[in-house]
């Protein structure tokens, strides 16, 4: 047997006579998530991003339409357990004190008279109420209402103006009319101040016919009727569409 091929210094050898060819590189780069979105993006067009972006713009308005929805939902199965209760309590604060309250209760101004003194009533310890409760549940519905119409001000409406200023072209341009009529009604009815005692003759808010008391009518349909209206905002942003010049 040949020794050197035994030999250390003889494999070292033969090791160090296998070159690398020139230019060749030692590793072949693996593309991450960021070169691919990267790369992409060298390749859109203005068109292209304008529909992403305009993408982004109704699946927001679509998640904010559906926590409409859900509040409408948990409103009404509020109002099916809690119909004689409310009433009951309200109708308790006007007789007790009728020279201090509102008689007729026809804008959310005048139920929060009723709840503050309520509140005032009760705290002074010499009064009691059953179901004041219901009072205060009513109240927090309309908190919630607030602060998701003031999210879908900015997160919807605001956000759909912004980018339809940004192109040049919608598909159907008339839809946007809609929305800016649509959201210039609700803003007007959504306010403490609004008359809200014929409301209850929409169509949808039907379920407000098993009130107890008719003269509540306006104020419990109130709040299912805003919700209504601001879900229709929501509704045509989705349907919005754009072309190319």
């Amino acid at each position: 047997m040949d020794e050197s091929l035994l030999s250390p210094r003889s494999t070292i050898s033969q090791m160090s006579s296998v070159t690398t060819p020139r230019n060749t590189p030692y590793w072949t780069p693996v593309p991450t998530p960021l070169m691919r979105r990267h790369a992409q993006q060298q390749q859109l067009t203005q068109f292209d991003i304008k529909l992403i972006e305009l993408d982004q713009v109704k699946k927001d308005a679509l998640a904010h339409l559906k926590k409409y929805n859900a509040l409408r939902t948990q409103f009404i199965e509020w109002f099916s357990a809690n119909n004689k209760a409310f009433c009951v309590a309200l109708q308790t604060v006007q007789l007790a004190v009728p020279d201090l309250v509102p008689r007729d209760i026809y804008t959310m101004n005048d139920f929060i008279k009723v709840l503050e003194m309520c509140r005032l009533l009760l705290s002074k310890k010499r009064w009691r109420l059953t179901s004041h409760e219901k009072l205060e549940e009513f109240y927090e519905f309309w908190t919630r209402l607030s602060e998701l119409k003031a999210m879908g001000d900015k997160n919807v409406y605001e956000r759909t103006c912004e980018f339809c200023e940004s192109i040049t072209r919608l598909r159907e341009p008339q839809i946007k009319d809609k929305i800016d009529r649509l959201y210039a009604k609700l803003n007007k009815e959504y306010s403490n101040d609004f008359i809200f005692k014929e409301i209850h003759n929409e169509r949808d808010n039907l379920f407000t016919y098993r009130m107890m008391q008719p003269a509540f009518l306006g104020l419990i349909s109130y709040i299912p009727y805003l919700l209504k209206n601001a879900t229709k905002v929501c509704y045509l942003v989705t349907k919005l569409h754009i072309e190319k010049e």
